[in-house]
């Protein structure tokens, strides 16, 4: 079990509180103000259109981000990887006698902050079909646990894969 949450998560919570406040305003003005003209009220309650979209988004992220943890259950038979309890997508549920090969690669991102570098496990599945099972962890050590913990419970020897992390 892994929780989301890190300080990020405050500093988000107070971005989304005033996007999603200056919207309610906009929104507010445009139904009570702007009522009486018709063309100037479709304007008003259109252009913020695609903001909506983007604060809804960034909302919900954000709360996932407080309350989500991501559970790792791995038995003979099954991978399973969810997000609970605000519903997120990239849930797995591999067959383990599907599983080849586990690796952890770095990602780094360069941005006018400077580099952010993050984490995540692979899995290399019959076939040659490489698949991410969790993305965005924040220490090199998380991988690389959760790597060495599914490899060992499922008996998977450790093999070095091109661009996976020391």
């Amino acid at each position: 079990t892994r929780k989301w949450y890190n300080a990020s998560y405050i500093f988000m919570a107070f971005f989304c509180i005033f996007w999603d406040v200056s919207l309610i305003t906009w929104y507010y003005f445009a139904l009570t103000v702007y009522s009486k003209d018709p063309f100037s009220y479709t304007v008003m309650l259109l252009f913020p259109f695609l903001h909506v979209a983007v604060g809804i988004g960034l909302t919900y992220s954000t709360l996932a981000g407080f309350l989500n943890k991501t559970f790792i259950d791995v038995n003979d038979y099954e991978l399973s990887i969810s997000h609970r309890p605000v519903p997120w997508p990239a849930v797995h549920n591999i067959n383990s006698s599907q599983l080849e090969q586990l690796y952890s690669q770095e990602h780094i991102s360069r941005g006018k902050n400077g580099i952010t570098r993050t984490y995540s496990v692979n899995a290399i599945l019959k076939g040659n079909i490489n698949v991410t099972l969790l993305s965005g962890l924040n220490k090199p050590e998380q991988a690389l646990f959760i790597e060495q913990e599914v490899e060992t419970h499922l008996d998977i020897t450790d093999r070095h894969v091109p661009g996976e992390m020391k």
